[in-house]
């Protein structure tokens, strides 16, 4: 099949969904026979749909399913995706401390003549040993995270600014409580001279005018009222 695909010159949805095709039957979810896998074709009626299919399940489930038809016959072949998880996990698993070359896809790195060299050295030491890596990144997804990012920034940046302007909007509010109180008091001294001509009791309010805002000054707010009741 992959001859017929290289030699045809349609690049439209017949190669996509032939390629497909393919890519199943050989790392996914095969048959027994050398036939491809023919019957994922009735999923891949709309092409577009391809990218958004849940692929990763797919994948779960047919490992299972596999799984299942070895154990109750294990002469026959393994048709789920072994060679898939075998790449990934070679891929995303550093071996002794060996640092492989990382590329996109991970199959052009894994050649037949490297895997059989990592599956012949962890036999010796037991399979599962070694550091997860980091899987490589693509250029999509590195666009994508960068505008994520910087939508994220924004919206930090917008939140900072309604922070600011509800500062600015908290002073002003209090400054205009403070004028208002403030030609209040304006107004009691020519209203108390006429009342109580004789009186000192301006000379108590200017005192305890100024020990209450030196007192406030100190954050002490017990001693502001203390001469004026004297």
């Amino acid at each position: 099949m992959i001859e017929k695909i290289v030699a045809d010159t349609d690049s439209g949805d017949r190669f996509i969904r032939n390629f497909v095709v393919f890519t199943v039957s050989c790392l996914i979810r095969g048959n027994q026979s050398v036939n491809n896998n023919f019957k994922i074709l009735m999923s891949l009626v709309n092409v577009a749909d391809i990218p958004n299919m849940n692929w990763c399940n797919y994948t779960i489930i047919s490992l299972m399913d596999a799984g299942e038809e070895w154990q109750t016959n294990q002469s026959k072949m393994f048709s789920g995706p072994l060679l898939f998880l075998m790449i990934c996990y070679f891929d995303r698993v550093q071996f002794k401390g060996q640092i492989m070359q990382s590329a996109y896809p991970t199959i052009r790195i894994w050649d037949k003549e490297r895997i059989d060299k990592r599956v012949k050295d962890e036999r010796k030491v037991g399979f599962g040993l070694g550091k997860v890596t980091k899987r490589i990144i693509t250029v999509e997804e590195e666009d994508k995270d960068e505008e994520e990012a910087g939508k994220e920034d924004e919206e930090n940046e917008d939140a900072e600014m309604l922070s600011k302007e509800d500062c600015v909007k908290e002073i002003i509010a209090v400054a205009q409580k403070f004028s208002d109180a403030f030609v209040e008091f304006s107004k009691l001294p020519s209203t108390i001279a006429t009342k109580f001509p004789n009186s000192d009791i301006l000379k108590k309010i200017y005192l305890t005018t100024a020990d209450y805002f030196i007192n406030q000054a100190n954050g002490n707010q017990a001693k502001g009222t203390q001469r004026l009741s004297e």
